[in-house]
């Protein structure tokens, strides 16, 4: 390509994708030049002006939901059996979808194997229902939408992930027509009279948002996730007290993992797009804040841990003051996760807030809640095993989650000390933490190599990236510390050496899936650019 193409393209001629990163385009159709290099193909699209684009819809539909969210947040009104008669369809009708027709519900037997190669990875995606009740209802002989059998929405969204993770190219061919059913059943959800409507629509959102996400197709899937937490704070699932007196307790555990399971969901896709998280928390205003228990195991709640007396309050608020919740000190892995993604979003606005030009008294109570963050995260550190122990105790589904919530602690690590490093290069108190963070990180993807892990949370090739920039940056300043005709240094040799094993580890998760594909490549291009 070449610069004159990029003097001459007519002013408004760029492609969309192009626009929005504020980057040349040379205007290439069906697809520009440079969303080809960026691997980015599917966001390359072009307006006439006069009708909407694909991208363009999902954003006022976004603009939609938004909307409707905080029509709900300032009415604020009451809800009967976490029910509230309000509820209506937060979809915008007119978004459009591909014209490759909608699937019928497969036969018994391929729905079932659909359903059992999703199970095994589903709670790296947010599945939170209890799965021997979802399996039991999906093999009862009723059609789909029948009310003892999950909603239609989430029947088709677990399908819809079943074929991407089937990684069989004749099952894959469906793949297109899935998608559209499930896009179409979850605007219907709502509407429908389906018994679990709220709950398996939450659910189904966060399938299709992390089915998004694994694409880098970060507008679409913002359309579920603000339409997940929309549900969410409609039915008042941030209030539940731990008990749903018309529903058994693995369906109130459900609604416990619920809320949290969105709540991760919000934290994680703000801080990976820049944005800001559908629910901020309010302390003095209740439905701006979580009053509910910290999430437990599914087991926990059949085996009836949580008392039916119990209630709860301000539960994120009283953590990150460091005082005790009424539910106790529990290191559940879902408690951990929401905990480390809080932080991580909390680091995140901390190290937005850390400008040039801040007055003495702005600097010193920035300081003061770095500090307080980094113990909390300190404290959570705690639960992290030993690396050989984190990826090899207990299940497949237990190393996976315990690597998610890791990387995320450890990444909220990294981001709340950058900015020191960028205003103060010689701080070594924060290198040091930033670089240990690190190299935890890797740490842990290089002890899954030949661990059958398999499969990641997507929102880890992130943390990957996070640190490999760190290494990166740690290399080239001990480099700037030593004269050109002077040897590498011990510790830099070394930090090369774990950065190529790093390099290496990630390289096994690339064809997972395509979030994996193109941040393992910006970890190896991160490397290349050592000139090693």
């Amino acid at each position: 390509m070449s610069y004159d193409r990029f003097n001459n393209l007519k002013r408004g001629t760029a492609c969309l994708a192009c626009r929005r990163r504020k980057t040349r385009c040379d205007g290439g159709q069906p697809v520009c030049n440079h969303c080809i290099e960026g691997n980015r193909v599917d966001d390359c699209e072009y307006s006439d002006g006069l009708t909407l684009t694909a991208t363009q819809t999902y954003e006022e539909s976004i603009r939609q939901l938004e909307a409707r969210k905080r029509d709900l947040e300032a009415a604020s009104a009451s809800t009967t059996a976490g029910l509230p008669f309000q509820l209506h369809q937060p979809y915008d009708p007119q978004v459009s979808q591909p014209d490759v027709g909608t699937a019928q519900e497969p036969n018994p037997d391929i729905a079932t194997r659909l359903v059992d190669t999703f199970l095994p990875y589903s709670s790296e995606l947010g599945f939170f229902l209890h799965p021997q009740r979802f399996k039991a209802g999906l093999a009862l002989p009723e059609p789909a939408g029948h009310p003892a059998r999950p909603a239609p929405a989430l029947l088709f969204a677990v399908y819809l992930w079943g074929i991407r993770l089937s990684g069989n190219a004749d099952c894959l061919t469906h793949e297109p027509s899935f998608h559209a059913r499930a896009i179409e059943e979850a605007a219907a959800n709502l509407s429908s009279d389906h018994p679990h409507r709220i709950v398996h629509g939450i659910q189904a959102d966060i399938l299709l948002a992390y089915y998004y996400i694994a694409q880098e197709k970060f507008v679409k899937a913002g359309h579920y996730v603000t339409s997940a937490m929309t549900t969410a704070l409609s039915a008042s699932l941030h209030t539940i007290r731990s008990r749903h007196t018309q529903s058994g307790v693995e369906e109130n555990g459900e609604r416990i993992l619920a809320m949290w399971n969105v709540f991760v969901l919000d934290k994680m896709s703000a801080i990976v797009t820049g944005q800001m998280p559908n629910f901020v928390t309010v302390n003095d205003r209740p439905d701006r804040r979580v009053d509910v228990p910290w999430p437990m195991d599914m087991v926990g709640y059949e085996q009836g841990q949580v008392p039916p007396q119990l209630r709860t309050e301000r539960t994120v608020d009283k953590f990150l003051n460091n005082e005790p919740t009424s539910d106790g000190q529990h290191n559940a892995a879902m408690t951990v996760l929401a905990k480390a993604a809080f932080l991580w979003e909390k680091a995140s606005d901390i190290a937005q807030q850390c400008i040039p030009g801040l007055t003495q008294a702005q600097y010193a109570s920035l300081a003061f809640e770095r500090r307080k963050t980094e113990l909390l995260i300190e404290g959570l550190e705690a639960y992290i095993p030993p690396t050989a122990q984190l990826v090899a105790v207990g299940t497949v589904e237990d190393v996976r989650k315990r690597i998610f919530w890791a990387s995320v602690l450890r990444a909220a690590m990294i981001k709340l000390h950058e900015p020191v490093l960028r205003m103060n290069p010689g701080d070594d108190a924060s290198r040091s933490r930033v670089l240990i963070a690190a190299l935890g990180i890797f740490d842990i993807a290089i002890a899954t190599t030949g661990r059958g892990v398999g499969f990641l949370n997507p929102f880890v090739a992130y943390a990957w990236v996070n640190a490999a920039r760190v290494v990166s940056s740690q290399i080239v300043y001990l480099r700037g510390m030593r004269q050109a005709w002077e040897a590498q240094s011990g510790a830099e040799s070394t930090l090369i050496g774990r950065l190529d094993q790093a390099v290496r580890a990630m390289e096994s998760f690339a064809s997972i899936l395509p979030i994996f594909r193109s941040k393992v490549a910006e970890v190896q291009r991160i490397y290349e650019s050592l000139s090693l």
